[in-house]
């Protein structure tokens, strides 16, 4: 007996070493075949983002956000399949269940509308930038074809293969003046949402915008004319916008595409 004491401890060590090793591997490899097991679903997950953490004794974190409480549902019952989970811990949002699939400013907004800026001087154009389901669509309107192909072209540059990039731009080489002044007061509202209720279109006549209202100083005004001269179809700009009242003159240009 003494001597078969010694063997049977080494071999039971040998065995929890052995499982424990098992253990390891198994719980490494967690996140990669939930997210195996997510991507063979039918029907398919759409407008979700997924994180998974592996924890320690079989517990698995999903975090992240889906369209839906039934697709939230999905993706935890799936986990639970996974071999060596236990225990899921429930850290998804559900991100509108009534809009689902919906459209939200894209992560890249920022970077492509700086690189347009420094990239399409004079050119006109009125776009935005979303995500819908993990896509960039680009939205928006343009004096040209030459304009939106630059467009397309920078933003590709951005996403590179981080993302898919969908074309929704509508060129409108020569919009009616009902169409640039509303798309003038639409850009206002959007680029300037404490201000744009100080500043008015009066008129548009064969693409000449008059504008009229009181800023604070000439940041803000030039600020304002800058936006306003990019908007597809505006020829010449006519201001009569004033500083807390006083007279201020400035010249409105002209900017062709490149």
């Amino acid at each position: 007996m003494t001597r078969t004491l010694p063997l049977l401890t080494g071999l039971a060590l040998a065995l929890v070493f052995f499982s424990g090793g098992c253990s390891m591997n198994v719980t490494a490899r967690i996140p990669e075949r939930v997210k195996s097991e997510v991507s063979t679903l039918t029907p398919p997950l759409k407008g979700y983002s997924l994180e998974v953490t592996a924890r320690s004794q079989g517990t698995v974190e999903l975090s992240g956000y889906v369209a839906s409480q039934a697709d939230k549902q999905r993706l935890i019952e799936v986990a639970k399949r996974v071999e060596g989970v236990l225990t899921v811990d429930d850290k998804l949002a559900v991100r509108d269940a009534s809009l689902g699939d919906r459209e939200v400013e894209s992560k890249f907004q920022s970077t492509i509308f700086q690189k347009l800026e420094d990239e399409l001087i004079g050119a006109q154009y009125l776009v935005s930038i979303v995500d819908r389901g993990g896509d960039v669509v680009v939205q928006g309107s343009t004096d040209s074809i030459v304009t939106k192909g630059r467009i397309l072209e920078i933003i590709k540059s951005v996403v590179g293969t981080q993302a898919r990039v969908v074309d929704e731009i509508k060129q409108s080489p020569s919009p009616s003046d009902r169409w640039i002044s509303d798309q003038v007061s639409s850009e206002l509202r959007k680029r300037f949402p404490s201000w744009s209720d100080k500043v008015s279109v009066t008129a548009v006549r064969n693409g000449v915008v008059t504008l009229a209202g009181t800023l604070g100083d000439h940041w803000e005004i030039d600020s304002v004319l800058a936006a306003v001269v990019m908007v597809p179809g505006v020829k010449d700009l006519n201001s009569t916008i004033t500083i807390n009242g006083q007279p201020y003159s400035s010249e409105g240009g002209r900017r062709k595409a490149q």
